[in-house]
């Protein structure tokens, strides 16, 4: 256990070392069993949803506690891929159209993750209301996590589910 535990520490270290201008050198990470803790401050939300993203393509990671501070305001915790997991409080944006919004920016996300096992084609997104359903065939639990943090992170989701299958 205390391995795979120095592992994962190690590949989320890692992972985020490879961001240019040492902008995540204020992150603490700990890890309980499969559990990745973030503690510490990034400058944006853009850096946030970066480092969720990352860690979340790290091999083994379970779970994400995000503690980590935007600004002088603590971001939210986060749920593991198997439940519905909180995120950003529904937003109409003035459009009149909020779903067609959200669905544009949630697939905008998808898009703009870095995780390499996730195609964004391949990830069907539904909107009814501020919950977004994320269904499709994804070829790892990276892509999962990537899929799951991208959309849920995204301005308007009140709720994700997630009925994403791994590829055989």
């Amino acid at each position: 256990m205390l391995a795979m535990q120095q592992s994962i520490q190690q590949g989320v270290i890692n992972k985020l070392a490879t961001h240019r201008c040492g902008q995540m050198a204020n992150i603490e990470v700990t890890v309980v069993g499969s559990n990745v803790i973030l503690s510490g401050s990034v400058p944006s939300r853009v850096a946030h949803q970066t480092v969720i993203r990352d860690v979340w393509c790290v091999p083994s990671v379970s779970a994400i506690v995000d503690k980590l501070a935007l600004g002088n305001s603590v971001v939210n915790d986060r749920g593991d891929e198997t439940t519905d997991m909180p995120a950003t409080q529904p937003t109409n944006y003035g459009d009149g159209k909020p779903e067609e919004s959200i669905h544009t920016r949630v697939i905008r996300s998808l898009e703009q993750s870095d995780c390499l096992d996730l195609d964004p084609a391949a990830v069907e997104v539904v909107v009814e209301g501020g919950t977004v359903v994320l269904e499709g065939i994804v070829p790892s639990r990276a892509a999962v996590r990537a899929a799951l943090s991208a959309a849920g992170q995204t301005a308007g989701v009140g709720k994700l589910r997630n009925r994403l299958i791994l590829a055989p």
